[in-house]
């Protein structure tokens, strides 16, 4: 939460719901509050993917729609150098 003591009001609040450590992978619900733009993610030790949505269509993503969907990958390769990769649609 970040609080404008100036303007006396709230200028931003986040929040987070996670479940780490199940056997499917690491699980994430976050929200910017004010903002309304929501996302929904999993990840494990080498790949991430996850869909965001802007409740208040301040921002046009997939199809003209508020919706978005990103997706990373992250190896180690043999010869100790690293291949990462991400993709991010809308």
């Amino acid at each position: 939460m970040n609080v404008d003591l100036q303007k006396n009001s709230l200028a931003a609040c986040y929040g987070v719901l996670a479940a780490f450590g199940t056997e499917y992978g690491n699980f994430y619900f976050r929200s910017n509050c004010l903002n309304r733009f929501v996302g929904l993610g999993w990840f494990n030790k080498n790949y991430a993917t996850e869909v965001q949505y802007d409740f208040l269509s301040k921002t046009t993503g997939i199809n003209g729609q508020p919706l978005f969907a990103r997706f990373g990958t992250d190896h180690k390769l043999s010869d100790k150098s690293s291949l990462n990769t991400r993709f991010n649609f809308g």
